[in-house]
């Protein structure tokens, strides 16, 4: 696993500000969440705050990070599951993020992890679901029982363009 700190794409701005690891599996188990504070929570939280993670375990890691927008894609390669994805706003700055369904039981788990990564008490405008088909396609829809429907459209572009510049830094496309 790779989480070197990805020196050509353009991190968050208040990067400064950000907790540090620690401080942000800490603040993730204050705020209530079942989720463990793993090596792969670990990870998680590095990809949130910029660092070129590629992979957690088993899971293929696609991120974009530009001045105001953060997208980070954890996917289930084995095409067996599903992700649920959400945006989400934390002082200033767009998180686009998703995962597998087997890492979260709930959207707001997702913005618990945004929010402990970023140190600043994120909020979600929407999310849904995320399909990887037989094609290497994706299909995003449904809503979010916690936050109501995410903008589909902007997820599944945001998602498709943190594959595609994953693939370029990789070399793999």
């Amino acid at each position: 696993m790779n989480t070197e700190p990805n020196n050509d794409q353009s991190n968050n701005s208040k990067a400064e500000n950000k907790p540090t690891v620690e401080q942000a599996l800490f603040r993730l188990d204050r705020l209530a969440c079942s989720i463990a504070a793993s090596s792969m929570e670990r990870s998680f939280i590095e990809a949130l705050q910029g660092k070129d993670v590629r992979e957690i375990g088993r899971y293929q890691v696609y991120s974009d990070y530009r001045e105001n927008e953060t997208v980070v894609f954890i996917h289930e390669p084995t095409g067996r599951s599903n992700h649920k994805y959400i945006f989400a706003v934390a002082d200033g700055h767009t998180y686009i993020v998703a995962a597998p369904m087997e890492w979260t039981d709930y959207h707001r788990e997702i913005l618990a992890r945004v929010s402990a990564a970023s140190g600043s008490r994120a909020r979600c405008p929407g999310g849904g679901y995320v399909a990887v088909l037989s094609d290497g396609t994706l299909r995003v829809d449904q809503s979010s029982g916690d936050f109501g429907r995410g903008d589909h459209e902007r997820a599944k572009k945001a998602l498709e363009e943190a594959v595609r510049r994953t693939g370029e830094r990789q070399g793999t496309h």
